[in-house]
């Protein structure tokens, strides 16, 4: 990211990183694939909500999901 912000090519990495189509990240973020586009392509300016969804999508994918017995072990360790 640079000091004015999310670069569009940096953006367009991260969706791949994603593994999505422009259209199934718009859904995720809930813009349009239009949007999408136009932050890839640099005519719009990615703005810092956008941004930080992106972030945030690739902090979940790269965070492994927890097991039942990984969930109750937390669980039990909250109630101590």
């Amino acid at each position: 990211m640079s000091r004015r912000g999310m670069t569009p090519l940096r953006f367009r990495r991260m969706r791949e990183q994603l593994s999505m189509q422009q259209k199934e990240l718009a859904s995720e973020l809930d813009i349009t694939q239009s949007a999408v586009s136009a932050f890839e392509n640099g005519t719009q300016v990615i703005n810092i909500r956008t941004a930080m969804a992106m972030k945030y999508l690739l902090l979940i994918q790269a965070v492994p999901e927890l097991t039942e017995e990984d969930n109750s072990s937390l669980q039990e360790s909250e109630t101590l």
